[in-house]
């Protein structure tokens, strides 16, 4: 199944996508790309039928971490240090 992702913001995505998943009844895994990354990484901390999360391509966040604040994250991690000046 592939419910619509509204594209409202992460925490309404992820309240829709929660009830989509409770509603099912049984154990899901779910997938996300780009955005549904944070989607789904949250749905998995809401929802008890949860059985797995598979990230293709997608952001990873930590709990209530945004996408962006991940982006921001990750970029200061593996920046190359600068260069050094020439005398």
């Amino acid at each position: 199944m592939a419910p619509p992702n509204l594209l409202r913001g992460v925490g309404v995505d992820a309240a829709h996508l929660t009830g989509f998943v409770e509603a099912l009844g049984r154990p899901v895994v779910l997938v996300g790309h780009s955005h549904a990354g944070a989607v789904i990484g949250q749905t998995g901390s809401d929802a008890s039928t949860v059985a797995g999360l598979v990230y293709v391509a997608a952001y990873a966040p930590r709990a209530g971490e945004t996408p962006g604040g991940h982006r921001q994250r990750t970029v200061s991690q593996h920046a190359a240090p600068p260069e050094p000046q020439a005398s």
